[in-house]
């Protein structure tokens, strides 16, 4: 299960993790065929990577890099490794740049950038737990 940890009323991460966790458990499954991610503060947090792609799925196309942008309007503070409001923040530059909203996105950037940059504790952990379920085998 994955889900952000952001709504009004959210009783946070760990609350969040536990009681899922301890409701499939007592709906019959075993606990280690279970995972809950509770992405802080959204979904939007794993788009945010310092990188070309983001700012070309997003539709920026300023000659300033879409991170340096971001810094000057205080959206994306400089030693920070993603905007403090990511939804948010990607909502702008999507109106900034008259792009609608859509999974095509995400799917682009699904496609064109390697899983190595992200450093969002949530989606290594869903990786960790893919890997664990799902062995790769490597040819010799």
């Amino acid at each position: 299960v994955v889900l952000d940890c952001e709504w009004e009323g959210s009783p946070g991460k760990d609350a969040i993790v536990d009681h899922i966790t301890a409701n499939l458990v007592a709906s019959g499954w075993a606990e280690d065929a279970v995972k809950v991610i509770a992405i802080e503060p959204e979904l939007e947090n794993w788009l945010w990577q310092d990188k070309p792609q983001v700012a070309d799925a997003l539709g920026y196309q300023e000659d300033k890099p879409l991170r340096q942008y971001l810094a000057d309007r205080g959206m994306w503070p400089i030693g920070l490794a993603k905007p403090p409001r990511p939804k948010e923040t990607a909502e702008w530059v999507l109106k900034q740049t008259r792009k609608p909203r859509s999974s095509a996105i995400y799917q682009k950037l699904a496609e064109h950038i390697s899983i190595r940059g992200c450093t969002d504790a949530a989606f290594a952990e869903m990786h960790a737990a893919f890997l664990a379920w799902f062995p790769m085998e490597v040819e010799a």
